[in-house]
């Protein structure tokens, strides 16, 4: 249950968010052996390696990368999103006072964070196609069939609360209604 003081603690704002977003399409060809046991006739377990060549082609869709670090979510004290893009950029934009937060993070860091997706990705396609608990000899070369970057601004709610001396945020994204909250 909420009360009125602590209401009167709560900023809450709509603001753009930035977000890189990555396509890619990429091939990986896997050379790798597969230890398989075998029981002989005397009740000995014999090792024998399967040789095993494939590809694997995985591809990420609208994978978003937030472009922004959490210090630009955080504050102590009021926030005022509007500024105008002449002020900011100095390229020439026309003036908008749209709410948003401005790119801090880079796109190679963005593109850094799909990479570690991919790799997970690669690895559990590479561990289902060895199917072994015996491995050796793992060669995976990847290319890239497709990449592309682009950046977005997307709509969310951003609710500072100050109590008891302690600010915390939260953001609500105003497409599917998820929550993050980030106490201070």
């Amino acid at each position: 249950e909420v009360n009125k003081t602590q209401l009167d603690k709560i900023s809450l704002r709509k603001v753009y968010i930035p977000f890189w977003v990555f396509d890619t399409a990429t091939r990986s060809h896997l050379r790798a052996q597969r230890g398989v046991t075998q029981n002989s006739q005397d009740e000995i377990l014999t090792l024998t390696w399967q040789d095993i060549v494939e590809d694997i082609d995985l591809g990420f869709e609208s994978f978003k990368v937030p472009g922004f670090t959490e210090q630009a979510m955080a504050s102590k004290g009021q926030v005022d999103w509007h500024w105008s893009l002449e002020e900011k950029n100095k390229v020439g934009q026309p003036h908008s006072s749209v709410p948003f937060i401005p790119f801090e993070v880079s796109p190679q860091t963005g593109f850094n964070t799909l990479l570690k997706s991919l790799s997970k990705a690669l690895a559990a396609e590479v561990s289902a196609k060895v199917d072994s608990q015996q491995q050796k000899n793992i060669v995976l070369n990847t290319r890239y069939k497709h990449l592309s970057i682009s950046s977005v601004f997307l709509p969310h709610w951003c609710a500072v609360i100050n109590h008891e001396q302690q600010t915390s945020s939260i953001i609500i994204n105003g497409q599917t209604g998820g929550i993050r909250f980030s106490p201070s």
